[in-house]
């Protein structure tokens, strides 16, 4: 009787998906990959930190651990307030048209962007004026990265009739 719940423990173990030999490897190993993340985290702040400035990023975790001081942080809580009229985004919105920003990094190129729920993760506002004013720039890992647009020189035009 005392062995019955010890063989139901064991049992109820070996059914766990992964399974148990599966966890206990990964348990094993996981200060190593801890350490792999680390590092790659550490080469992505490294590049970051390498774009021209100032960068306007929505990417949390490289705005804060940057060494250099954020345009902004939380773009999706700000598309939010921009949303509610608690936020005056004309700034970020000059700045975007004037191509103040060295660099904008996203993680989903201009048109990809999503919504969840009703609140865009990025204005709306400031993908189309990313749209016009950057172009794609490379990728920061699996971020996007835009650069401002070269401008064309005064006097010169674009012919549209051909």
């Amino acid at each position: 009787a005392t062995l019955l719940p010890a063989a139901v423990a064991v049992a109820a173990l070996l059914q766990l998906a992964p399974g148990l030999p599966r966890r206990l490897d990964e348990a094993w190993h996981a200060g190593r990959l801890a350490a792999a993340e680390r590092a790659r985290w550490d080469e992505l702040v490294a590049r970051f930190d390498a774009l021209p400035q100032p960068v306007l990023c929505e990417i949390d975790g490289l705005t804060a651990l940057g060494g250099r001081p954020p345009a902004i942080l939380d773009t999706w809580l700000f598309s939010g307030l921009i949303d509610r009229g608690v936020f005056d985004d004309r700034a970020i919105r000059s700045a975007l048209k004037e191509q103040r920003f060295g660099s904008v990094v996203l993680r989903l190129p201009v048109p990809g962007v999503r919504r969840y729920g009703s609140t865009a993760y990025v204005p709306r506002a400031w993908l189309d004026l990313i749209g016009r004013h950057y172009e794609p720039a490379g990728r920061l890992g699996e971020f996007h990265v835009y650069r401002p647009r070269p401008e064309l020189p005064v006097g010169s035009a674009v012919r549209t009739d051909r």
